[in-house]
């Protein structure tokens, strides 16, 4: 589970977090693709999910907003999940399913892509914790279940290559 610090103001806590996403373990990141490509059988992905000025909800790692995830098939993928957002609940979850998606609803209902790829909506300073093995070759997204957020573009793409 991440480190908070408990003696220090939320803002602090927040800037440690953030600090700790930007630093990720055998991923090498792509800024102008806005992509995370693992080079490992296993990884701890830091995620934190915020609200920007604008209203739009996104997902934090790699120094990026809502990469493009890629991992070898087989990976197996540890999500360490932090809710930033002061006003909203943010949660993730992995499914089969590209855009344009019809609507929040249905997607919510599409069964998660592997067994434990998913994170159910937390408040503000909670963290959480999920693991998963990606064991199917694909092209997946990753969303915020929370009603509303995936139209307003807190989504992203995972995929899992068989080379």
């Amino acid at each position: 589970m991440p480190e908070f610090l408990t003696h220090d103001t939320n803002q602090t806590q927040i800037t440690t977090e953030v600090e700790k996403t930007d630093q990720l373990q055998h991923v090498s990141i792509h800024r102008t693709e806005t992509q995370l490509v693992v080079q490992a059988k296993s990884v701890t992905l830091d995620i934190g999910a915020h609200s920007p000025k604008e209203g739009t909800g996104t997902f934090h790692m790699g120094d990026m907003d809502d990469p493009r995830i890629i991992l070898p098939l087989g990976c197996r993928v540890t999500i360490d999940f932090h809710n930033w957002d002061e006003a909203e609940e943010h949660g993730w979850r992995l499914v089969n399913e590209n855009p344009p998606f019809a609507d929040q609803k249905s997607l919510n209902h599409q069964p998660p892509a592997f067994p434990g790829s998913e994170i159910p909506p937390t408040r503000m300073g909670n963290a959480k914790r999920t693991s998963f093995t990606a064991d199917q070759a694909g092209h997946y997204t990753y969303f915020c279940p929370a009603p509303g957020h995936t139209h307003l573009g807190e989504y992203s793409q995972v995929d899992v290559s068989p080379a």
